[in-house]
């Protein structure tokens, strides 16, 4: 190593949520903190980077992200000008024509507004009435998978997770059995169909369940993955009025996470870009960058899995199998994202006579019922993407005006499905884009009108930013016991790296907000203090 390099005890690599949580407990703790760049994959295409003059999307929350209120009290991020209760916790799912739609948040900021329990109080009642079965089935498995033997075949650990699974559950009240037979045989289709009557409830829950996943909601034991969401999404009931997951622009969340950084001695090197991860016999040593080399026993990675060990190791330093995973990692999901500015805010019909400011600032859906979700896959399927996709929508700059620029909004938009590797060709960039528009245009007749320029993100920009968002998508499996676990630990992320001294806490500023990544950049903090010492200390 150079004599000139800069040492620390740890190196974040990559800004997301996840990856600062991790510097300030660890700053907090003593450790001498380093947060350097990742490379960028495409101009535009990240949180930071003008897709527009002058425009920035930030990083915004296609999946909602759970908040812990431990984490917040203990970094003190209500100092640092983040107090959750004011942030944007807001869910709009569009409906058809002018039918009731599904609202829950604070359209004044003060108000509580739930229009499932005001338009369809059985279907709440249902709803909270399942989260609540689904916490106890999740905690027969945690015991399940904290009881078992340390089998070294995968098979054999599978085989035990099955009978006990069954033995655990054999204990318990007959209607905890039948939810998990249901979760476990049924699409996720007819689960909704026999639990909810509400048309719009059931098409914002298909396509949460499912967002970021090419998996057909028609196919038997898809169910499971509504178990996942809502499990996902904290111990709060969902839709309450407690401490909701964040949804939209998590511009603010980054700026006190960094603000709280700065104050806790955290080193911010973010001018400096990652060129190369420096190994020595699978040891981590350090990064070399393009302002010099940063040296450390130990490196925290929020960014894609595919940057960090396809571009920046040196392949030679990397066994074939292992790079045969990383390479397989299933990034070709079916989604496309696009960023616009817009001149003006969509006008949505079902909202006629509301200000649309007051309901578009978290996340805005548009899968108005299950069938419009069943025809976006089935287009897919038979035509190569769909004509009308399932939309999520971000307009951050609703949340904060720092990311407007002359007058127009940012807004982010994310369609599902399209075919899987679609070439990342103009006259696909342009079809897709037209295909995202015409969709929300058909709910809000302004858009298409209002869209000033447009960026279409897919292909390698695409995986290597936003990434993946659905479970199915991580590096690890999930097995049996795992698969409702909402409290995961860094090891379900790459649990046998070849390299000592490396951990991902995510997957970048934006996919490390997936709900199935809760608290990694707590757990990895958490797994550092007691497994080593700073350097003032040794």
């Amino acid at each position: 190593m150079s004599d000139s390099a800069q040492n620390f005890d740890v190196i974040i690599l990559g800004v997301g949520h996840q990856s600062l949580v991790s510097a300030n407990y660890l700053a907090k703790s003593g450790f001498s903190v380093c947060v350097v760049d990742a490379p960028i994959p495409a101009s535009g295409a990240t949180p930071y980077t003008d897709f527009h003059e002058g425009l920035k999307s930030g990083p915004c929350a296609h999946t909602p992200i759970p908040l812990n209120r431990k984490i917040l009290d203990e970094l003190n991020l209500k100092e640092y000008g983040f107090d959750a209760e004011q942030q944007c916790h807001d869910i709009l799912s569009i409906a058809k024509g002018t039918d009731p739609f599904v609202f829950i948040g604070q359209p004044d900021g003060h108000s509580y507004i739930n229009t499932i329990a005001d338009i369809a109080p059985n279907d709440y009642a249902r709803l909270i009435e399942l989260h609540e079965q689904l916490a106890e089935l999740a905690q027969v498995m945690s015991n399940v998978d904290l009881s078992m033997p340390e089998y070294t075949q995968k098979g054999w650990k599978d085989i035990w997770a099955i009978f006990e699974t069954a033995k655990h559950l054999a204990t318990n009240q007959d209607t905890l059995q039948k939810l998990f037979a249901d979760l476990m045989t049924m699409s996720l289709t007819q689960f909704l169909e026999q639990n909810f009557e509400t048309e719009t409830l059931r098409g914002m829950l298909a396509f949460q369940s499912i967002l970021g996943s090419m998996i057909n909601p028609d196919q038997e034991g898809s169910a499971a993955f509504l178990a996942m969401h809502v499990l996902a999404l904290g111990e709060n009931p969902l839709f309450g009025e407690n401490l909701q997951p964040l949804r939209g622009s998590i511009q603010p969340l980054m700026k006190a996470l960094t603000q709280a950084g700065i104050a806790n001695g955290v080193s911010f090197n973010t001018g400096a870009t990652v060129t190369q991860i420096l190994l020595e016999n699978n040891l981590f040593k350090g990064v070399e960058t393009d302002t010099g080399i940063f040296t450390a026993p130990l490196l925290i990675a929020d960014i894609n899995p595919q940057i960090l060990f396809l571009d920046l190791i040196d392949e030679t330093k990397i066994q074939p199998e292992f790079k045969l995973r990383i390479s397989n990692m299933s990034n070709a999901n079916g989604f496309i994202r696009v960023k616009l500015a817009l001149k003006e805010l969509p006008q949505f019909t079902c909202l006629e006579g509301k200000d649309p400011a007051s309901y578009l600032k978290g996340n805005t859906l548009i899968a108005p019922d299950i069938n419009y979700v069943r025809t976006a896959f089935d287009q897919t399927m038979n035509e190569g993407g769909s004509q009308r996709p399932n939309v999520s929508m971000v307009i951050p700059s609703l949340s904060d005006p720092e990311l407007m620029a002359d007058g127009l909004h940012c807004c982010s938009l994310v369609g599902q499905y399209f075919e899987p590797n679609l070439p990342d060709t103009k006259e696909n960039k342009i079809a897709v884009a037209q295909a995202i528009t015409a969709a929300v245009n058909d709910f809000a007749p302004n858009f298409q009108d209002s869209v000033v320029t447009f960026l279409p993100i897919m292909g390698e920009a695409f995986d290597k930013t936003l990434g993946p968002l659905n479970p199915d998508l991580t590096g690890g499996t999930l097995p049996l016991t795992r698969f409702l676990r909402s409290g995961l630990t860094h090891h379900s992320l790459f649990a046998d790296l070849p390299f000592e001294g490396m951990y991902i806490c995510g997957y970048g500023p934006e996919s490390s907000a997936n709900a199935h990544l809760t608290d990694f950049g707590y757990h990895i903090a958490k797994h550092v203090n007691q497994t080593r010492k700073p350097s003032a200390a040794a």
